[in-house]
């Protein structure tokens, strides 16, 4: 059921329909080596176990039911036994939100348990819970969250402060043009460095001195800016009235820190306390997140970290693969937890064919802690081992093709999806295309929305500001306000846009059929105003539209009426963002129509699927700035929204229906589907070896901190010949971990699949394939056979 806003309660929050739980079975076979993993555990003689598996091996599986063995799930007594733990005293920690919101559905069917709070959350959001319970016990206010958009324009504020001459001069070396600090590129090298700076919890003075001492003048000049970006935002106190301001990549060693002081800051007081800390995808955590481990287990907490270290997407956010090998090792440091390792040895998501394929990308990649892990061989669902000789599905296989153009690549990707879902009826939501980024996506999604193949996207790929549904609320918002209260006056520009929106429903033909109209009753009552005028004027008063003809009648009154209900809301006293966006969406009278048409399918039910998504992150924004700043006047939020310049990640609802996924590796890990296109394999583009922190060097910032930099610029080489040796071997390292990410993305991508793979290339004048290509279907021959065009288009429509 395609989810949309409905009337706000009483107290003004926003309430959605959200589609039921789907259900599982109650009961999974786990494999002997699954089984074991979960006997282990229950024993309960180990402080930790680390548990390594290749792709495809079940450990999100083993995760959920390990959880249910914890709580006894398939016991028949009413209240579990005393040795086992409460709901509330197991924590689930996965990788990302969308990932720990799959988790927790999955769990939650399983075990069919009531908790008072989330069992399954992200690092972040596990640390989040720490912070507020002891603002709570302090008596201090809610603690704040602050998200990337947000990051991003205070960095921007500051950066044009400066560039403006305001405040105290701030000096970037000469490498750092002046030109690139007002591009998001640098903004985004800038928050990374401060980020990782902030993971590992060092200060402005910290980073500054380190810039002096390694001879780095940029994190210097960085640490001067991150001074100012802790006193802007309020990272590390609130004020009075609004409390704490954490950002995901702080919130987490500010939790450590703070368990690590609960007894002397709060004695006799209850602290957060888990008795088991489960952790899948363990390859993706970062070091403050191996911290917190740290302190839950010397807490009392019994550790289970499941890990495939070939496969890793988050590391561009500071997830250290490295961490899957020191965790069984005895010690102090980053990640070192005495965890006993055991290996997950049967693959159970792919056959013989596409287990290669995997098994060939991973060789590729570093050794993290052993590689006994790769030598899993496929096994059936029911743990038996598959024959060698045993015949698999005729649509089974793993397929690489070379097109000659980028149209012929998307048109071959569009044709195969169609004729698995005709031919083999293979379900659209059981197929996925992923590309490198977040362009690539952008382009397929469109081409095979041309194909019609139904495509659905995970997140969004434009600000919030800029997405179709949302411009004319913002616009109508604008208008709402009005000049005195941080509006804007409507103007014949802002009025021609909303009559062409969805709020208006004309196209350019009926605005210039309006304006003739409008233009015909002024000449005829002797006037002589021009029509954009006259179109100003028809829109701020809705009685207007009464005298003009039915046939361009409807659709300026509606308009006409939604602005007013806007600008009555905007009068009440104490109105927020909230309520007066709340009377415009209400008025437009869209929610009805957007869900029949996201109900009814095909191209105009995805584009009304994505415009419901997109006005729910609009309300959900406009809730979390209410809540933030309850004082703060509508136009404030506005002009938010307007200056943020990333998407936007959400917790709002979102539609689910039979679509294809069309997404990056990010988005793709921890997921499957029986078929898989992987696009876009270039050279030059995956792998893409350009250094990701030219400028301002955050992952020489980590190799300094971790003891792999280079030498302080106090101690310098013995010669020329020698630093020169010096910085070629650092490059070389840079690149080799840049190509290590790569392969870890690639792996992740590859290895979706159940049942089908097809990669994808283009070879043309200006694009060539990548060597990737080859690790899915060598060729060593000149006349390359994996060459093809896409077939001519078939005429299947009603057979969709």
């Amino acid at each position: 059921m395609t989810p949309t806003p409905t009337a706000p309660p009483a107290a003004g929050g926003l309430r959605l329909v959200r589609p039921a739980l789907a259900d599982v079975p109650a009961r999974v076979r786990l494999g002997a080596d699954q089984r074991a993993v979960v006997d282990r555990l229950l024993a309960g003689t180990d402080p930790a176990l680390l548990v390594v598996g290749a792709a495809g091996t079940g450990k999100t599986l083993l995760a959920v039911e390990a959880v249910a063995a914890a709580l006894g799930a398939d016991e028949d007594a009413l209240f579990p036994s005393p040795g086992r733990p409460s709901p509330d005293e197991v924590l689930v920690l996965a990788a990302s939100r969308r990932a720990a919101a799959e988790l927790r559905d999955r769990i939650g069917a399983r075990v069919r348990r009531t908790t008072g709070q989330a069992m399954v959350r992200t690092a972040a959001s596990a640390a989040f819970a720490v912070l507020r319970a002891r603002a709570a016990l302090l008596g201090e206010p809610a603690p704040t969250l602050i998200s990337g958009p947000e990051q991003d324009l205070a960095l921007a504020e500051l950066l044009a402060g400066h560039a403006a001459g305001e405040g105290v001069p701030l000096r970037w070396p000469a490498g750092v043009p002046d030109e690139a600090l007002t591009l998001r590129a640098f903004r985004g090298e800038l928050r990374d460095l401060i980020m990782r700076a902030a993971e590992r919890g060092l200060a402005p003075a910290d980073l500054a001195l380190l810039g002096e001492r390694h001879g780095r003048p940029e994190w210097v000049s960085a640490a001067a800016l991150y001074e100012e970006y802790l006193d802007v935002t309020t990272l590390r106190a609130g004020t009075p009235d609004a409390g704490a301001r954490y950002d995901p990549a702080v919130v987490v060693e500010e939790a450590a820190e703070v368990l690590r002081g609960w007894d002397a800051e709060l004695p006799g007081r209850p602290r957060p306390r888990w008795r088991l800390v489960v952790v899948d995808d363990y390859q993706e955590v970062t070091e403050a997140t191996a911290r917190l481990l740290r302190v839950l287990q010397d807490d009392g907490a019994r550790l289970l970290l499941l890990a495939d270290p070939d496969a890793a997407v988050q590391t561009f956010r500071g997830a250290t693969p490295a961490l899957v090998g020191r965790a069984d090792v005895v010690g102090d440091g980053p990640g070192e937890l005495d965890a006993h390792r055991m290996v997950l040895d049967g693959v159970r998501r792919h056959g013989p064919a596409l287990r290669a394929v995997v098994a060939r990308v991973a060789e590729r990649v570093a050794v993290v802690g052993g590689a006994a892990h790769r030598r899993a061989l496929p096994v059936t669902r029911d743990g038996l081992p598959v024959p060698a000789t045993s015949p698999e599905d005729p649509a089974a296989g793993v397929r690489a093709a070379v097109l000659p153009s980028p149209a012929q690549e998307a048109a071959w990707i569009a044709h195969a999806l169609r004729r698995a879902h005709l031919e083999d009826g293979t379900p659209w939501a059981e197929m996925a295309v992923v590309a490198r980024a977040g362009s690539q996506v952008t382009a397929l999604r469109r081409a095979l929305g041309a194909a019609s193949v139904p495509v659905a996207v995970v997140g969004s790929d434009v600000p919030l500001r800029d997405e179709p549904a949302v411009r004319p609320l913002l616009d109508s918002l604008r208008c709402a306000l009005g000049p005195d209260a941080g509006g804007a006056a409507l103007d014949a520009e802002l009025a021609a846009r909303l009559c062409c929106s969805p709020l208006g429903g004309l196209d350019a033909v009926g605005l210039r059929r309006l304006r003739r109209a409008l233009r015909a009753e002024e000449v005829a009552g002797g006037g002589g105003r021009a029509s954009d005028e006259l179109l100003v004027e028809v829109l701020t008063e809705p009685a207007r539209a009464a005298t003009l003809p039915p046939a361009v009648r409807r659709p300026v009154s509606r308009l006409a009426t939604v602005l007013a209900e806007g600008r009555a809301a905007a009068a009440l006293p104490g109105a927020d963002a909230q309520t007066v966006l709340w009377a415009l969406w209400d008025a437009a009278g869209l929610a009805e129509p957007w869900r029949r048409a996201a109900l009814a399918g095909g191209p105009g039910g995805a584009r009304a699927d994505r415009d419901l998504d997109a006005v729910l992150a609009l309300f959900r924004a406009a809730e979390t700035f209410v809540d933030r700043m309850p004082q703060a006047r509508a136009a404030a939020f506005l002009e938010w929204v307007e200056a943020q310049e990333l998407p936007s990640d959400t917790i709002a609802a979102r539609a689910s229906r039979d679509a294809v996924q069309v997404l990056t590796p990010a988005g793709a890990a921890g997921r499957e589907w029986d078929v898989v296109a992987v696009a876009g394999v270039q050279e030059g583009v995956w792998p893409d070896l350009r250094l990701r922190d030219s400028l301002l060097g955050s992952q020489a910032l980590v190799d300094v901190l971790s003891g792999r930099g280079a030498r302080p610029a106090a101690e310098p080489a013995a010669d020329a010949r020698a630093t020169a040796h010096a910085a070629a071997e650092a490059g070389a390292a840079a690149r080799a971990a840049v190509l290590a990410d790569e392969l870890r993305s690639f792996h992740v991508a590859v290895s979706r699949a159940r049942r089908t793979l097809l990669v994808t290339a283009v070879s043309d004048e200006d694009d060539q394939p990548s060597p990737f290509l080859d690790l899915v279907e060598p060729n060593d021959e000149d006349d390359d056979p994996r060459r093809t065009v896409a077939p001519a288009p078939l005429d299947l429509r009603g057979l969709v």
